[in-house]
Order: C-alpha cells, then sequence, then structure tokens
C-alpha cells in the first residue's frame, strides 16, 4: 500500500524526494558453530567464539611503553575492514586445537544466510509507514 500511495505521490505536480519508512530487504550472515564437529576435533565453541571477538571487535595483545609517555599504549590485533567484508577470509581464521593444531573456522562453522527484521515505526501503539515528499516550484512563501 505504501508503495502505491509513492506512485501517486510521484505523478503529483512539484513534489520531489519522494520517501517511506519502508526498508528495503537486509541480508544478515550468521556463523554457527558445530558443536559436534569441534567436540570431535578438541575445539571449545568457546575458542571459536574468542577468535570471532578478536577477528571482529580487536582484542588487545599487550601495552607499548613509550619513552617519552606517562601511559602504556594498547596494541589492538583485529583484521582489516576488507578482510571483515569477505566471508573467505574470515573461514580461514585459525582456531586452536586442545593439542595446539589449528583448524579453519570453515571446519567448525557453517553460514546461514538470513534477512535482517525491518524497523518498525508505531503510533498509538498500531504499526505505521510514513510517506514523505518535499514542495519544489511555484511561488515561495512570504514567511
Amino acid at each position: 500500500m505504501a508503495r502505491d500511495i509513492q506512485a501517486v505521490m510521484a505523478k503529483t505536480p512539484m513534489l520531489v524526494d519522494i520517501d517511506s519508512t519502508v526498508e528495503a530487504a537486509q541480508p544478515r550472515v550468521l556463523l554457527v558453530a558445530d558443536q559436534q564437529k569441534a567436540a570431535l576435533l578438541g575445539v571449545s565453541v568457546d575458542s571459536i567464539n574468542q577468535t570471532l571477538q578478536m577477528a571482529t571487535n580487536g582484542q588487545t595483545a599487550g601495552f607499548l611503553r613509550q619513552p617519552h609517555s606517562r601511559y602504556l599504549t594498547p596494541l589492538q590485533l583485529r583484521l582489516t575492514e576488507a578482510a571483515l567484508s569477505d566471508w573467505q577470509q574470515i573461514q580461514q581464521l585459525p582456531v586452536l586445537s586442545q593439542s595446539g593444531q589449528p583448524i579453519a573456522l570453515a571446519e567448525l562453522t557453517r553460514v546461514v544466510h538470513l534477512q535482517r527484521e525491518n524497523t518498525i515505526y508505531r503510533k498509538d501503539l498500531r504499526p505505521v509507514v510514513f510517506g514523505t515528499a518535499d514542495l519544489a516550484g511555484g511561488p515561495d512563501s512570504p514567511l
């Protein structure tokens, strides 16, 4: 219905920048740990989570003492933005097993593709969609 109203607004003269609060579908990707396979390979789910946490949010690896500074500078380990946007690079991250053997994250997880939930705007506790437009052309208001 919101798209129909937008189409009517688009045909109306002097209306520009027509928009609505209807959101486009947005992908959401989850990495789900395969608990059985991880247990067979000697990897805990916690170590999988720690590896992903370090890759995405960073982790302090240590502190750097500078000669003319009063405070220690933390050294952060984290993947670059380019690496975070490539799922194949993320899945190649090594996770150490209990025996110290590195195992690729791809062997311990599976990728699940979903869609993000859209925002629900409400007025008086009822869901609504807002349509907006700007008026252009014609005489300007004296105010």
